[in-house]
């Protein structure tokens, strides 16, 4: 029996699900530190990325409380366009994995199907993947407590770790894009001239067509 693919902009809308690729928590590869891996995010074109689908109420791996859903902290928040493909989806970590001999990206998540896309959040453990490629880029997205992987120094010289990031930080960084966050009651989105977070509804992020 072959299980229909579902229009993914409308299943993630259906769900209030937000598609956001998290700055990596424990990153060994520079390129992937702290702010430039989500620069580079928000520029790249026709590259696929592990993705989080984010609801209300979800937490951050740290300081390992709440119910978990996210893979970090700081992450770029993408809409779903006409160029958009889903790769793979899956509950956990997929594995994905570059092959430098041919320029391709794979993933050991699961083609994505009606019944697939419903699992990986349904089973997520603690978080799932969604590989993406073609997103369009929203806004940043925050789950508080901050942290990222980011240089540190430390006796006179540089080391790379986890380390706490103000909000003032991650706004300095990111000038000029929407900041958003989220509660188990609402999605919310920072207001840089009053310096608060405001209650928002899913359409004001990613609105209809």
């Amino acid at each position: 029996m072959v299980m229909a693919t579902p229009d993914i902009r409308q299943f993630l809308r259906d769900r209030g699900a937000l598609l956001v690729h998290f700055s990596t928590l424990m990153a060994r590869d520079p390129s992937r530190y702290f702010p430039n891996d989500l620069l580079t995010a928000r520029t790249l074109q026709g590259v696929p990325l592990a993705f989080s689908t984010i609801l209300r109420g979800d937490s951050n791996p740290l300081p390992n409380v709440g119910r978990g859903g996210a893979e970090g902290c700081i992450g770029l928040v993408a809409d779903v366009g006409p160029g958009t493909e889903v790769l793979a989806v899956g509950p956990g970590d997929n594995g994905s994995i570059y092959l430098e001999a041919t320029g391709d990206w794979i993933s050991g998540g699961n083609p994505p199907t009606l019944e697939a896309c419903e699992e990986s959040i349904r089973l997520r453990n603690p978080s799932n993947e969604w590989f993406v490629r073609g997103y369009i880029p929203i806004g940043i997205f925050l789950l508080p407590p901050l942290y990222a992987r980011k240089p540190l120094e430390l006796e006179g010289g540089i080391v790379y770790g986890d380390a706490k990031i103000d909000l003032d930080e991650v706004i300095n960084v990111f000038n000029g894009m929407r900041i958003f966050s989220a509660t188990d009651a609402a999605f919310n989105e920072y207001d840089r001239l009053t310096r608060r977070w405001i209650d928002i509804n899913y359409d004001s992020i990613i609105p209809p067509h």
